[in-house]
């Protein structure tokens, strides 16, 4: 297969195993494999990121090296789509439904945390107990980057996208003194409806958004918070999602939300997005200039945009910041 019969150069393969998987690739012929099968590096990244070999490699405790930032920092800039018409903007909302839908009918836990030990043919007590206890960590993130700012503690009505199955619902519950626990997912959403009445949590209401427009139906709140969710979206839902949502942050309330922004080598063209076949999971880029210019037309503030772990490659960020009183 020549560079013009597919959308992937096998310049971008090679990349792709370098900046991911930290090798190169078996051979050409794996190479050409890949371009046959993946429409563009977001579907081939997707199924990277879905590998044994890339959690076993990266996972959220990785740590970055001068390679990784340097490649990142002199990164090609790419294109990427991220407005589009409703109706497109529809069709793209409908795909990332029915994926979700399946993985929380097939793999709740797996879809949540990628590891294997949290497959459904495998998770058992201890890994059950594992997984639930692994949200206590990223809900302290609030502590965490709360405590480096000015900012009060975050109190009152708390609006979690992306809930799952409850692994850091359970821990917000905690914090504040009401969590809207948001997902798209059915089968994901009972099972956090489930976890919390095991538990006595009697101050979370779970939300089901079967579709974008039902994010405007939302009540407003005091604190928005969303770790390993939005990267999941094709970046015009990204982006939708975080103008609905943030327009309905209250005075002086704050947001804590994570997203790949700076992915190097990504881009999306919507028209090749919607015409390949959906992975089993998707991972997403929204620029941070289209970010950063939601943040500030929804009239807020960041206070800081700092380099994470989240998705165990270099371009995750977690943003902070507030509407002014």
């Amino acid at each position: 297969m020549s560079d013009a019969e597919s959308g992937l150069s096998r310049r971008d393969v090679r990349l792709a195993y370098l900046l991911m998987l930290g090798r190169e690739p078996e051979s050409v012929d794996v190479v050409d494999a890949h371009r046959a099968r993946h429409a563009d590096l977001a579907s081939l990244s997707g199924a990277f990121m879905a590998s044994d070999e890339f959690r076993q490699k990266a996972g959220v405790a990785r740590t970055w090296t001068p390679i990784d930032v340097e490649r990142g920092y002199w990164a090609t800039p790419t294109h990427v789509d991220h407005r589009v018409p409703a109706p497109v903007l529809d069709r793209l909302a409908a795909r990332i439904k029915d994926q979700w839908t399946a993985l929380g009918e097939q793999d709740p836990y797996w879809s949540v945390l990628t590891d294997d030990r949290f497959r459904s043919a495998q998770i058992d007590a201890a890994g059950l107990a594992a997984f639930h206890a692994s949200g206590a960590a990223a809900a302290s993130l609030i502590d965490i980057t709360v405590g480096r700012s000015d900012r009060p503690k975050p109190s009152g009505t708390c609006l979690e996208l992306g809930c799952g199955v409850g692994r850091v619902t359970r821990h917000l519950a905690k914090r504040f003194d009401r969590v809207i626990a948001v997902d798209i997912s059915p089968g994901n959403l009972a099972l956090c409806r489930r976890y919390m009445e095991d538990e006595g949590v009697a101050n979370v209401e779970t939300v089901l958004v079967q579709g974008v427009h039902d994010f405007a139906s939302l009540p407003t709140f005091d604190f928005f918070y969303s770790v390993i969710v939005l990267q999941h979206n094709s970046p015009p839902v990204q982006r939708f999602i975080l103008e609905s949502l943030l327009s309905k942050l209250r005075p002086a309330g704050q947001f804590l939300f994570q997203a790949v922004a700076d992915r190097p080598g990504y881009a999306f063209d919507v028209d090749r997005y919607l015409a390949s076949a959906p992975p089993e999971m998707e991972v997403h880029s929204l620029p941070m200039p289209a970010i950063m210019e939601v943040i500030r037309s929804s009239g807020l503030v960041a206070d800081s945009v700092r380099l994470d772990p989240w998705a165990g490659f270099y371009g995750s960020y977690t943003f902070h910041g507030a509407r002014e009183a």
